[in-house]
């Protein structure tokens, strides 16, 4: 299906109407300039010539200008389409993955609440449980946290600072929102939006539940998900036979169970389906596991992770599937357009044939596109798009292009698209993985203008990382390949100034603070958060339902 990413550019062609007119108006005052030659032929039977001539010439003049127009009206529609960056059908693209993310979103509706685990534990304690123990396996990475009810909620955007994850996990509770209901798929379009769109990590969602839903929304949201290459794992609590738990109302009863094979045929179904789709070599999935059997924590874990695939590079390249783009195409068929309408007024009736091949050979030219000029390509697409902000796009146009480089044994375009894949990696805040590019870029071989931005950024980057002697080390290199450059003098300067401080700190013994356990600040989040929601529950207009809050 075709897509655009800009549609309001699609407006331009109401510019053709005001177009046609002017064409139409001056088609007729041309045509009535030509007629008044008639009153200026004195010989009656030139005249009578010259007026078949006339009326002759006006014929192929009014066809020849109608197929211009024409012509050139297609050419400007397809321009202004190209304009809108069209796009249809998908493709698998490299991305260097160099870290890991991942969401978890918690079911806390009454039906959690279920005690059918083991030593009569519910199953949201039981959920509590089983994320702390995936926490202490994920170390360097970062997780959001949603909870879903009548409607999701992010509740702790990425962090890699697990404190204040696990205290919300002693605190879990239907309480903590007021909707009713039990909304998966609310929970789990909640978390695809916590992941950060300009960064290189991985996505993961992993969602703890007993898929016990009164709206049935989890199998749209999942399929959204794995369309979007970030896999979902569903972890399942309690037992498959019905219990009856108290509602949220206090009154009324309910009976519950966990939903196995309904979320087992949910994950089967949407995985084939997506592959259908994107082709078997596209491996995002869906995946079940119960918490119940032994090894489900490290099946989540290795499809969360990534640590034990990485390259000796300390990335690893994964395939996403993205829109093909298709403005180049219509750009293109554009010009072609044009180069037409030009020829139409110059067609002659006596050598058609050669007018024919001239644009048939001027479509060829404009479509002629060699390995060498794709690579140049792909390279200028990455700067176009490192200009425009858009990291994660001009680390994939640099990768692609370091990696058709490295076949075509082209070592040139392989320095310059892995410079830009290193500065790509700066500005997404990937330090480990810019470093890992830039020591490659340092050698006698490597120009000198990409030496020293190679010294000069591994500088930045061990100053950000607060190792200053490492800093000054590579400014001073720096200096070495072009000593006029004043920026890595001041920055010289102030890694020295820093590494002294830094020196003389270490120096001195620092006596550690010690912390009272149990401190009540991050408690005091989780009361801030319920009574926000319980305000913005109080504030919109509430309709009476008859959904069992369970």
């Amino acid at each position: 299906m075709l897509k655009f990413e800009y549609p309001v550019a699609l407006y331009l062609l109401l510019a053709l109407i005001p177009a046609w007119l002017l064409v139409i108006v001056h088609m007729r005052s041309f045509v009535a300039s030509l007629t008044d030659l008639k009153a200026q032929q004195k010989n009656e039977k030139t005249e009578k010539k010259q007026k078949h001539k006339s009326v002759e010439a006006v014929q192929v003049l009014r066809k020849r200008v109608f197929f211009r127009s024409l012509l050139w009206s297609f050419g400007f529609a397809l321009l202004v389409i190209a304009a809108a960056e069209p796009s249809w059908g998908t493709k698998l693209e490299p991305v260097q993955i160099t870290g890991n993310s991942a969401a978890f979103v918690f079911d806390i509706s009454y039906s959690m609440n279920a005690a059918d685990m083991p030593d009569g534990n519910s199953r949201l304690s039981a959920a509590s449980q089983y994320a702390d123990a995936l926490l202490s396996r994920m170390t360097g990475a970062s997780v959001s946290v949603v909870l879903a009810k009548g409607s999701g909620v992010l509740v702790i955007p990425q962090t890699d600072d697990f404190t204040v994850i696990r205290s919300l996990l002693n605190n879990l509770s239907p309480m903590l929102l007021t909707s009713a209901g039990s909304n998966i798929g609310a929970g789990i379009e909640t978390a695809l939006r916590s992941f950060s769109k300009n960064t290189s990590s991985s996505s993961a969602i992993v969602l703890f539940t007993d898929g016990d839903e009164t709206v049935d929304s989890l199998r749209l949201a999942v399929e959204n998900a794995l369309n979007q290459s970030v896999p979902v794992y569903i972890v399942g609590f309690g037992s498959t036979k019905e219990t009856e738990i108290l509602t949220g109302d206090g009154e009324r009863t309910a009976k519950t169970a966990l939903r196995e094979q309904a979320l087992e045929t949910l994950c089967e179904d949407v995985t084939k389906q997506i592959r259908r789709r994107h082709g078997d070599s596209f491996n995002v999935k869906a995946t079940y596991v119960n918490a119940l059997n032994m090894g489900s924590a490290l099946t989540v874990l290795d499809g969360v992770l990534f640590s034990n695939e990485k390259t000796q590079s300390g990335a690893l390249t994964l395939y996403e599937s993205k829109p093909v783009r298709r403005q180049s195409l219509f750009v293109l068929l554009s010009l072609v357009f044009f180069c037409a309408g030009l020829c139409v007024m110059q067609f002659n009736r006596r050598r058609p044939a050669a007018k024919i091949t001239g644009i048939l050979l001027c479509a060829l030219l404009l479509s002629s596109c060699s390995n060498q000029r794709k690579n140049s390509m792909n390279i200028l697409k990455g700067v176009i798009h490192w200009v425009q902000e858009d990291y994660q796009e001009a680390s994939a146009s640099f990768l692609e292009a370091k990696e058709v480089s490295v076949q075509q044994q082209d070592e040139t375009a392989k320095v310059y698209a892995q410079y830009g894949l290193a500065v790509s990696y700066l500005m997404l805040n990937e330090k480990e993985a810019a470093l890992n590019q830039l020591e490659n870029l340092v050698g006698n071989d490597v120009p000198e203008l990409v030496r020293f931005g190679a010294f000069y950024n591994s500088g930045i980057v061990s100053y950000q990382k607060g190792e200053f002697q490492k800093a000054a080390d590579f400014f001073k290199q720096a200096l070495l390949i072009d000593n006029s450059q004043l920026d890595a003098k001041i920055n010289l300067e102030l890694a020295m100034s820093q590494a002294e401080v830094q020196s003389k700190a270490a120096q001195s013994e620092l006596q550690p603070v010690q912390h009272a356990e149990g401190s009540s600040a991050q408690d005091t989040i989780f009361s801030m958060m319920q009574e926000n929601d319980d305000k913005r529950w109080k504030s919109e207009p509430q309709e009476k339902s008859d959904i069992l809050d369970y």
